[in-house]
């Protein structure tokens, strides 16, 4: 049986099993790229795969003790080893900037300048990634695979359950909003205290589930929207289910997010029927459907956040419904096991 061999950790991110959700015929097993330093390789045969996932964390790490040159020297020879002995090297582009600025940028830089020469294929989910991508490191269009970022039909409740909610909006009193995930620093925390307290002096008709974690760095101007009763923070980590029940009984997602290249958040809120009000930049445009692109504001502009979240307040159900079946069908369209199998062809994996 062939191998998929990742680099990172499959974990509680189901991003990993729905993409290779297709790839049966392989088993898949987890060799970090930290494995290198020591010359410790899988022992692969032809036809398997390395597929590079996050290289930002091991690329840019502060706190990693060996140093940069001798770490992209060993990479670089362990990737072309591999590559010799008829390993496919992968390399998936989740974001462009790390997810906090305390990451070194020249040294991901560097570290990508390896994988552009060795990776066959350079997997994103975007026009605008690939254009990114391609002005930035030149890298040719043959080595692109543009195949977008799966919704998450059937992996938080069965398909059907999610499909059927196209029919009715959830029942609340007043509209209520939903941040998905960690409030981090590019993710738009204290930009979106602002625009919260904005909302907070002019209309009080809405409720807002955080769902995630704050960080530290983003904690700053939050006091206020704290000591709103209308505002629940969750503050760790959410198991599935809890997700998805606060998902699903939301009616907008609200996703400042400055700073993406992808956004699983935003596919998570579209598979649950959810419009995104966030800014208007084309990493977010690619994500959303043509029909559902009303509640986008001006990058960095917090009054914008809130005229927009007052927009969907004042929106009638009647509309908003019609939002949301046209959110939960472009998921029906990238539903894993479709995108899994688009990656497949486009790799052309050979099976033994």
């Amino acid at each position: 049986m062939p191998t998929i061999y990742s680099n990172a950790p499959l974990g509680n991110n189901p991003y990993q099993r729905m993409i290779y959700s297709r790839f049966d015929d392989y088993e898949v097993r987890v060799v970090r790229l930290n494995a290198f330093y020591a010359g410790e390789l899988p022992a692969v045969r032809e036809g398997d795969i390395y597929w590079i996932h996050w290289e930002t964390v091991e690329f840019g790490s502060p706190k990693n003790e060996v140093p940069i040159a001798e770490r992209f020297q060993k990479i670089d020879a362990g990737l072309s080893e591999l590559k010799q002995q008829g390993v496919k090297i992968v390399w998936t582009v989740h974001n462009f900037h790390p997810h906090n600025s305390a990451r070194d940028m020249e040294a991901i830089h560097e570290g990508r300048k390896i994988l552009v020469q060795l990776a066959d294929k350079i997997h994103v989910h975007t026009p605008y990634a690939e254009d990114l991508l391609a002005n930035t490191y030149g890298i040719p269009a043959h080595k692109f695979v543009r195949v977008a970022h799966p919704s998450y039909l059937g992996v938080y409740e069965p398909l059907d359950a999610t499909m059927a909610r196209r029919d009715a909006l959830p029942s609340a009193d007043n509209r209520r909003f939903v941040h998905i995930g960690k409030v981090q620093e590019n993710r738009g925390g204290q930009f979106m205290w602002k625009a919260l307290k904005s909302l907070h002096l002019r209309d009080q008709s809405w409720e807002l589930d955080i769902s995630g974690a704050v960080i530290a760095g983003e904690r700053r101007g939050q006091q206020a929207v704290r000591e709103m009763s209308n505002v629940r923070f969750h503050d760790r980590y959410l198991p599935d289910d809890e997700l998805r029940d606060i998902v699903a009984s939301c009616h907008i997602c609200v996703a400042p997010f400055s700073r993406i290249l992808t956004s699983g958040s935003v596919n998570l809120a579209l598979t649950f029927g959810l419009p995104v009000i966030g800014p208007n930049t084309q990493a977010l445009v690619d994500h959303l459907p043509e029909q559902v692109r009303h509640f986008l504001y001006v990058d960095g502009n917090p009054r914008g956040m809130m005229f927009q979240m007052r927009k969907a307040i004042d929106l009638d159900d009647e509309d908003l419904l019609a939002m949301k079946a046209t959110c939960i069908n472009h998921a029906y369209e990238i539903r894993p096991e479709v995108q899994s199998e688009a990656l497949k062809t486009a790799l052309d994996v050979r099976v033994s």
